[in-house]
């Protein structure tokens, strides 16, 4: 019949403190917390054997008149057995229900009988009240507090003569009784409710930290694609490229040079080893294979001198200072641009001339790779892999690509990148 929110004693006050722990509190533990009032709910047990066999003693060796204090034990012995039996599983559990509502009525029925048939039963309002908070809703057990609170303060006056000033105290204080018991129990309910908001907040911060790291699993699972499509792209697409041109050029010399169709052949071998390097390091996750055996600037120079030789062009290469030392990643950008700079000038610009310069600065690296080919209208957009993939490599680790072309006129590809 919904869920419950009301609560008192140890599950107010531990949930109170559960909702101030810190939003990076891990869930297991903050549900430890949340739940902590039911792991020390024996305390509460303890505090109501204490109020009832405390009473009951009281009614036992002080209560005058066997009918009162044999009826009154047992009006009590009978609550004390309620909440053993079915009490403590209802309070225990999260929701409302009508057999709430019958314990908290017959317990309270229990107290009543007590109390008439002696006023010194009415002690054990301490185990009564916080029973009657966790059974029933916050107004209910409020009215039942007053209820339970004044009914021994009325028995008392029926049964004695008291001046106007003794009565007026009497009322009094117990309307303070009232009042101050009304008062805690509206807050302490009122520190739950929040406390199970927080929760709740928790609870959903935990769901969205879930959800979070999932969406950033997917996006590095996507990145790592991507990472390994520019990788074969810029290696094993490449080298077979190259292998295809070299077998169609010894193919159209086969039969006129023999010496040109040896070289090529050469050419061909060199690079399927070297592709078959590549690919190996790729499947193991390393650096360039090419890198592993040189620096980046005798990489490139050894790329531009196989596609000299391949095109039989005349290439220049200003590879200035070739001692500074660069991060790994850095040197593959710049190996993979290069790369993809001299593969496009193979495919598309038929050049005369082609230029490669690797400069160093104090805090940038730039290199630029350039022929007198065919060019290319730069602003429009490209429709292969090749400069798009180059270019999300460069603004991975902050640099910048640039590219100088216009048709007939050559071009000029640009990378600077921080060193």
């Amino acid at each position: 019949m919904g869920t419950r929110h009301d609560r008192t004693g140890a599950e107010q006050l531990v949930r109170a403190g559960a909702g101030a722990v810190p939003a990076d509190l891990p869930v297991d533990e903050h549900r430890s917390l949340t739940e902590a009032w039911r792991r020390w709910y024996g305390l509460w047990d303890a505090l109501f054997a204490l109020v009832f066999a405390g009473v009951g003693w009281l009614l036992a060796t002080q209560t005058p008149g066997t009918v009162e204090r044999v009826g009154a034990l047992s009006a009590l012995g009978c609550a004390a057995l309620a909440y053993l039996v079915v009490g403590r599983r209802l309070i225990l559990r999260d929701r409302l229900g009508r057999d709430s509502w019958l314990f908290g009525g017959f317990i309270l029925a229990a107290y009543v009988v007590a109390v008439a048939l002696t006023p010194d039963a009415g002690f054990v309002l301490f185990a009564i009240l916080p029973m009657l908070y966790m059974s029933i809703p916050t107004v209910a057990a409020s009215l039942a507090t007053a209820v339970a609170i004044l009914l021994p303060v009325f028995s008392t006056l029926l049964g004695s003569r008291l001046s106007a000033d003794e009565l007026r105290t009497t009322l009094m204080q117990s309307g303070f009784m009232v009042l101050f018991a009304i008062f805690a129990g509206f807050w302490l309910n009122r520190v739950a409710a929040q406390s199970q908001q927080r929760k709740e907040l928790i609870d959903q911060l935990a769901a969205s930290r879930a959800e979070v790291s999932r969406l950033s699993h997917e996006s590095g699972v996507a990145a790592e694609r991507e990472r390994l499509a520019a990788e074969i792209h810029d290696t094993l697409a490449q080298g077979f490229a190259s292998i295809v041109t070299l077998a169609q050029a010894a193919e159209s010399a086969v039969e006129v040079d023999s010496t040109r169709v040896r070289e090529r052949l050469g050419l061909l071998a060199d690079t399927a080893r070297e592709n078959l390097a590549e690919s190996r390091a790729l499947v193991a996750a390393l650096t360039p294979q090419v890198l592993a055996e040189h620096q980046v600037a005798a990489a490139l120079r050894r790329q531009l001198d196989a596609l000299g030789t391949e095109l039989g062009i005349p290439v220049v290469a200003e590879l200035g200072d070739t001692q500074y030392e660069l991060a790994t990643n850095t040197e593959v950008v710049l190996l993979r641009a290069g790369q993809e700079a001299l593969s496009n000038i193979r495919k598309h610009a038929r050049p005369s001339t082609v230029q490669l310069r690797l400069t160093h600065t104090e805090s940038t690296v730039l290199l630029s790779v350039a022929d007198d080919g065919a060019g290319f209208d730069a602003d429009r957009p490209s429709a292969g892999y090749g400069l798009p993939g180059i270019r999300a490599r460069v603004a991975q680790i902050g640099g910048q690509l640039r590219v100088h072309s216009s048709p007939g006129q050559g071009t000029e590809l640009e990378v600077e990148v921080p060193r």
